[in-house]
């Protein structure tokens, strides 16, 4: 093997090197150019989820809906930010940043077919569908689970059930995911949830931090914590965004890969391949322009040598596949995902918001009783002044130019406390305020005596002869002003001006 560079001039390239430029300083949502991107990519999927829930009927052939949302994705993004950005005015990447899957019954995720594929929705069928959009690398990603019916009525019974616990666990995730918490401290949570309604948090299911071009980063939740699996301790940031995802079954358990060949896969930057087989570059090289880095499904290539290119890509590592997951037949399953942004005032669900008011009704025998879950659902999810517990460092920041910014700078070892406070950190104490209130008096008191100084001086000028009275001591009393003379020189010269009181130099010797 020969190691090199993806080509020149591809999309996959101009993802890394944006990547690369950008390590020094990473884009947040506190800029408006990056937070615009992400709710024009969230009200697209929840679009294209809405219209994809509609066609979830009798007779559809799956394939079609997951066509449907592929295209309307790309007809969405296609109208928007179609300016040039950035310094090199390169022109912005969008589209496809997880494809439409339909996984229907105890299938759970991860089905998005290819063309030929026959199969077709019943009555009575649980579509769980999954989808991602994203603008210049900013992504959004939704799933919902939906029931197929003949004619609408109420879901009942384990369905039910299931529904209701996840939209309580997505409720209470994200009233969680505030500054100072932690990932692991909403995994417990989820699992009361579930006991309560009698079904079980699936194990293995990630959610993942979002970063530009980045859709399954290391910082993560794990669902259900697991003897073989943990992750480590991560504390929420404002400024961050966040895909929830949840996954619901009947029984305990991990759902396992199904023996069938992926069908949606993505590519592997950590590896470097030259290939020999002409079809395999070819592959490859469509796959480095339209997808970047974001997961595809095996239908958006060419029939003929899309396998082929896919088979040499996975056997040299360039290529990682999502498994289709399944569980036992039988059992019922619910999918639910959202996006979230952390704000510095509140947390903001910008996906899966139509589907939390869909109109299909689950009506669930079962209730939550557990009082501090109840509690935790009745805050708002506002949390200005009122984050968690150990909040990070880097949200209390205490005001720049103030007394305590300089306490804190001196014992770091900084010489000065530089810049100027932000209006919107809230971080000076009123012990602050006093001592600059009192440094500014004494400065204005300073500045007095000199004014006064200087406004005599242009008196004297303007108006010609007058007669130059001293200057009062701040310790001594009132002397008498010397008599008038004819000649302005011989006043001056029988009074020289005394020295400033509190004078940093010392007494100082009048002039004539």
């Amino acid at each position: 093997p020969i190691a090199h560079s993806a080509p020149a001039g591809t999309g996959y390239c101009k993802a890394m090197r944006r990547a690369d430029d950008e390590e020094e300083e990473e884009p947040t949502i506190a800029q408006s150019s990056v937070r615009a991107k992400h709710l024009f990519a969230a009200r697209f999927a929840d679009q294209v989820l809405a219209a994809v829930i509609k066609e979830c009927v009798v007779g559809k052939l799956v394939v079609e809906l997951c066509q449907l949302g592929d295209k309307m994705i790309l007809e969405l993004t296609g109208g928007v930010f179609n300016t040039p950005e950035g310094k090199d005015k390169e022109k912005v990447e969008k589209g496809i940043a997880f494809p439409t899957c339909i996984s229907v019954n105890h299938t759970v995720c991860h089905y998005s077919p290819v063309s030929s594929d026959t199969t077709t929705l019943k009555d009575g069928d649980v579509a769980k569908i999954d989808l991602g959009v994203h603008i210049d690398g900013f992504v959004a990603q939704v799933a919902h689970t939906v029931v197929v019916q003949k004619a609408a009525k109420p879901v009942t019974g384990k369905l039910a059930d299931l529904m209701v616990a996840g939209r309580h666990c997505l409720d209470a995730a994200l009233r969680m995911l505030q500054p100072g918490r932690k990932n692991n401290d909403i995994p417990p949570l989820w699992t009361k949830i579930a006991e309560q309604f009698g079904v079980h948090v699936a194990e293995g299911v990630l959610s993942h931090r979002l970063k530009k071009f980045v859709i399954d980063g290391n910082e993560c939740i794990l669902a259900k914590p697991a003897f073989e699996q943990r992750v480590e301790d991560v504390e929420f940031g404002e400024n961050e965004v966040w895909s929830i995802d949840l996954l619901l079954t009947e029984s305990a358990g991990k759902p396992r890969p199904i023996e069938d060949r992926p069908l949606v896969y993505k590519r592997c930057p950590d590896q470097q391949y030259m290939l020999r087989l002409k079809a395999s570059k070819d592959v490859f090289r469509e796959i480095n322009q339209k997808f970047q880095i974001f997961p595809f499904s095996v239908r958006h290539l060419d029939s003929k040598t899309g396998p082929i290119g896919v088979s040499d890509c996975l056997r040299h590592d360039l290529l990682v596949a999502y498994p289709i997951l399944f569980i036992k037949a039988g059992e019922a399953a619910v999918h639910l995902k959202c996006t979230v942004l952390i704000s510095e005032e509140k947390t903001e669900r910008v996906t899966g918001v139509i589907a939390a008011t869909s109109t299909q009704e689950f009506k669930s025998e079962k209730q939550l009783t557990d009082p501090e879950i109840l509690e935790l659902l009745a805050r708002p999810l506002t949390f200005a002044g009122k984050k968690g517990p150990g909040a990070s460092e880097k949200a209390k920041k205490p005001k720049k130019g103030t007394v305590a910014a300089a306490r804190k700078k001196e014992g770091e070892g900084s010489a000065k406390a530089e810049g100027e406070g932000d209006d919107d950190d809230e971080w000076e104490t009123e012990e602050d305020e006093e001592e600059e209130e009192q440094e500014k008096a004494k400065a204005k008191g300073k500045d007095k005596p000199a004014e006064k100084k200087s406004k005599g001086k242009s008196e004297d000028k303007d108006k010609g002869v007058k007669e130059a009275a001293p200057e009062k001591p701040s310790e001594k009393p009132a002397e008498k002003p010397a008599a008038k003379e004819k000649e302005p020189t011989s006043a001056k010269m029988e009074q020289p001006p005394k020295p400033e009181a509190g004078s940093a130099g010392g007494k100082k010797k009048g002039k004539k």
